[in-house]
């Protein structure tokens, strides 16, 4: 088969996994977001710090595996656009600034898990519940096996830069 041949097949013929799963997280995103009155991420954000409330972004950075750039966009949204959060600088140690619940935005937490298991019943109604457990544990096992590919990759490039 030639080059221009195989960039020319059926898209259904050739879907590499990772498009499938960005497109279903799209779609399960744009549902959350519209029913939620907020994004995935920020009901994520404030779920955790009702739980733990006081992290610093870098905790929330850490626990969520998402870039931090996101954290402190979504931060931002939800303290100045939302009134949900406030940060403030840590006593005992003034380089770290704490995310807290305002009282409204725990009102919003507390509501947040019962929307958020309507939803997910509501998008998984076609798969039965050994479905649904056993793609957990496939994406589970997907995204452990690419945390680690990615910690060797760039350990190994860091070891071969500093040699």
């Amino acid at each position: 088969m030639t080059r221009d041949a195989a960039c020319l097949r059926d898209e259904g013929e050739v879907q590499p996994l990772l498009q499938q799963i960005g497109r279903t997280l799209t779609a399960f995103k744009q549902v959350y977001s519209a029913e939620l009155g907020v994004s995935a991420l920020g009901a994520w954000i404030l779920s955790l710090l009702c739980r733990h409330d006081g992290l610093t972004q870098n905790d929330l950075t850490s626990r969520m595996h998402v870039d931090a750039s996101m954290i402190t966009r979504t931060v931002k949204e939800l303290e100045s656009e939302r009134g949900w959060i406030s940060r403030e600088r840590d006593p005992r140690d003034n380089r770290l600034v704490r995310v807290y619940l305002t009282p409204e935005g725990r009102e919003r937490a507390y509501g947040l898990r019962e929307q958020v298991s309507a939803i997910e019943q509501r998008l998984s109604r076609d798969l039965n519940s050994e479905q649904i457990e056993q793609l957990r544990g496939l994406l589970r096992t997907l995204e452990d096996t690419a945390r680690r590919d990615h910690e060797q990759l760039t350990t190994g490039t860091r070891e071969a830069q500093t040699d």
